[in-house]
């Protein structure tokens, strides 16, 4: 066992001795993480593997000594006692005791660990924002990170002073499962504690991880500079638990360094590549090699089995019932007899091996026939069975193909084929097939006959297009397809017609305003144009689509607050206290609107209006809402006499609509100026214009682009995504989809 240890901490330490010298300097990070813990596991693997040398006995045939053969072999001498002197077992028994202790107490702590944490995230407030859960804790410096548990400091988080780039920083640990890798080292070190190669593999991976981590917000598009002035910021000797990750772990200046490092591709290949020799090394230096001797049979002068050759016998069918059997005439009574007759110098065993039937007809033969001749040669013993139209080989197990009527086998010549979409599967009858193999899988269990098919869908959901295939690779093949209830198409039920040759017309459904999905609060329908509502209706009102599916979640966002994520379709407590906390006139949206079925709809914009007056008898209508930028002449012309009918009659007076007086006769009585009419919410594509001008950065999926592409692209689509950040000056714009 001793020895074993040896070599695997012998393997670990070049292996790690390769990844300082070779990988570290690289910005091959994602590469890096897997060499490291797959470093672990083949140092342990390797010094395991054994490979089996095959030797030539070496054959003792004693020496000859005449002189023992004069002692008589009745009476042996009496040989003197010996007695063993036992090992000492106190040296093994002080060793394990040690042992024993080390892994008590690196379990303790381990546990302690944990423990710490856990109450750590009990203990303080919570606060969850997409899959990440911020822990806020009002003495904590530096933030830190444990699974999907950001620990951050509550005054900080609570005023927005955390840096976007180290909030992304920790999501990055969390994202990528860096606890994962943590965890598993400490689990080694507690049943490897003396070992110290552990303590070094584990700094060089938590450093590795905090590559990753900056690797991921860089590439999200901050500045490589100011991060770096950053972390220097962030930097200190602080100790936090063994089992998290923090931004200010130690070899700051190595982490500065990798920053700055460009790979090329050639580079990371070459180095990665050198590793292949120092694996041969490790195999040929700490594997074990076991020698076996050889077992020697010895060589029959004459082996009866060198006379096997290829064999083979002609069955012809004349007529049903009567056949000839190389030559002799038989019937179904004799058939057996007949046949036992012929090659009787070999074992049952060896025809197996070498025979080969061949059975023909001047007419064509049933496969009735094909199955009386494979029932009765079974005893016999035979290789292979060849017909006109099929093949049975004893090794492979196949039988002839099924009959309607006859020897116990299917009545029904109905057949299935059983399709489950995701993952693609077939199975033809229970037996597995594929779409480029079902042709000729369907021609070796059925044959060329006319069959009835009846298509199942295991996952009750089948696209269309699979349809086609299967009758594409079938085709000619049989007599009828038969689809199973309940099968859907593109995830709606339609009703399938089969045509003259066997393909499908879908019967689809017509649609209606109904089958077109927009997002709705309350009864009011979001096409385009803002909603406006008071916070008491905002508050009760649901969140719903008009095809009526029902809605899981979706994100809602007060400008100057906190996007929150709410599941169901009422507002939670969070949103509803930012939305009291809103003034009127503010714009607030509905986005990520995510339904039952996985899909998404439009983000939905609501302007919060005044509440109307008690004092009030009757409601003052709200200014008619803009037309769409692609509405017709008319629709536009319509817009514009409604808006003057409306200023004739309305003014909106810090920012509410009023009523204006009827004039008096009085001369006295001036003359209430027209209004003007209130401003538009800027649109995204205004927006990033506007932006552009200011020199802004601007990132689409996380890939950095023009200015110019990016007002093609909002010119382009104008139900894109935009969220923008501006730090130290610099301003960033993201648009997604």
């Amino acid at each position: 066992m001793g020895i074993l240890l040896l070599k695997s901490s012998a393997c670990l330490a070049i292996l790690m001795l390769f990844y300082k010298i070779v990988l570290e300097p690289l910005n091959h990070h994602h590469f890096k993480r897997f060499y490291l813990l797959a470093a672990l596991l083949l140092s342990a693997i390797i010094p395991f593997i054994t490979f089996i040398k095959y030797v030539e006995p070496t054959l003792d045939f004693g020496v000859y000594d005449p002189e023992s053969m004069t002692t008589p072999p009745y009476f042996p001498a009496e040989l003197p006692t010996i007695t063993e002197e036992q090992p000492n077992t106190f040296l093994p028994t002080l060793l394990w005791t040690f042992y024993a202790i080390g892994v008590i107490v690196f379990s303790t702590r381990f546990i302690l660990n944990l423990i710490k944490i856990s109450s750590k995230i009990k203990r303080h407030q919570k606060v969850k924002t997409s899959i990440f859960i911020n822990v806020l804790i009002e003495k904590l410096a530096i933030p830190h990170t444990f699974f999907n548990y950001i620990f951050l400091n509550k005054f900080a988080f609570e005023n927005n002073d955390i840096p976007q780039e180290v909030l992304l920083h920790e999501q990055a640990h969390a994202k990528q499962k860096h606890s994962l890798d943590i965890l598993f080292l400490e689990i080694l070190q507690v049943i490897f504690w003396f070992n110290p190669l552990l303590y070094f593999i584990k700094k060089d991976i938590k450093l590795n991880h905090e590559f990753l981590a900056d690797q991921h917000v860089l590439k999200s598009g901050f500045n490589l500079k100011d991060y770096q002035n950053l972390l220097l910021k962030f930097s200190s000797n602080k100790k936090e638990l063994a089992l998290v990750n923090a931004i200010n772990y130690s070899s700051i200046k190595k982490r500065l360094t990798i920053m700055n490092t460009q790979t090329t591709q050639r580079t990371k290949w070459l180095r990665s590549l050198l590793l292949l020799p120092v694996l041969a090394l490790l195999l040929f230096s700490f594997s074990q090699t076991k020698e076996v001797e050889k077992n020697i049979e010895p060589k029959n002068e004459y082996n009866e089995t060198e006379k096997l050759y290829a064999r083979s016998i002609s069955i012809k069918v004349i007529k049903e019932g009567q056949y000839l059997i190389d030559g002799f005439l038989a019937n179904k009574k004799n058939f057996v007899k007949t046949l036992n007759q012929l090659h009787q110098d070999i074992s049952k065993s060896e025809r197996e091996k070498v025979i080969n039937i061949h059975v023909d007809s001047p007419e064509e033969i049933s496969d009735k026939e094909v199955w009386f001749i494979f029932n009765n040669v079974q005893d016999y013993g035979y290789h292979r069975i060849v017909a006109y139209n099929q093949e049975i080989i004893r090794s492979k197990g196949n039988t002839p193909f099924k009959l309607k009527n006859d020897i116990g086998l299917e009545k029904n010549n109905k057949q299935t084929l059983e399709i489950n979409q995701n993952p693609l599967s077939l199975k033809l009858n229970g037996k597995s097939t594929s779409l480029e193999n079902l042709r000729s899988d369907f021609i070796n269990l059925f044959g060329k006959k006319d069959v009835e098919l009846q298509i199942n869908s295991k996952g009750k959901s089948l696209d269309y297009s699979i349809l086609e295939k299967v009758t594409k690779a079938l085709e000619g093949l049989y007599k009828s397809i038969e689809l199973s209830n309940g099968i859907k198409i593109n995830e709606q039920t339609h009703k399938v017609s089969p045509n003259k040759d066997y393909s499908f017309n879908v019967i689809e459904k017509k649609k209606t305003t109904q089958d077109k999905q927009y997002p709705m609060l309350g009864m009011s329908v979001f096409k385009g144009d803002p909603i406006y509502a008071n916070k008491k209706m905002i508050r009760a009102s649901q969140v719903a689509v008009t095809t009526e599916k029902k809605v899981l979640n979706f994100k809602f966002k007060v400008p100057g607050k906190p996007t929150v994520k709410v599941d169901g379709t009422l507002l939670n407590e969070e949103a509803i206290k930012y939305l009291l906390d809103a003034e009127n006139g503010t714009t607030i949206q509905y986005f990520d609107i995510k339904l039952e079925d996985g899909s998404k709809v439009l983000s939905m914009i609501v302007i919060i209006k005044n509440e109307p007056s008690k004092n009030n008898k009757k409601t003052i209508p709200l200014p008619p809402p803009p037309v769409a930028h692609n509405a017709t002449k008319e629709q536009k012309e319509k817009y514009k006499k409604e808006r003057e009918e409306y200023y004739k009659k309305y003014k909106i007076i810090d920012g509410k609509p009023t009523k204006i007086p009827t004039p008096s006769k009085s001369k006295n009585l001036k003359e209430v100026p027209k209004p003007p009419a209130p401003p538009k919410p800027k649109s995204p594509l205004d927006t990033v214009v506007e932006m552009s001008k200011k020199g802004a950065t601007f990132y689409y999926n996380n890939e950095k682009i023009t200015s110019d592409k990016a007002i093609k692209l909002l010119k382009e689509n104008k139900n894109l995504n935009i969220s923008s950040n501006t730090n130290n000056g610099v301003s960033i714009v993201h648009i997604t989809d």
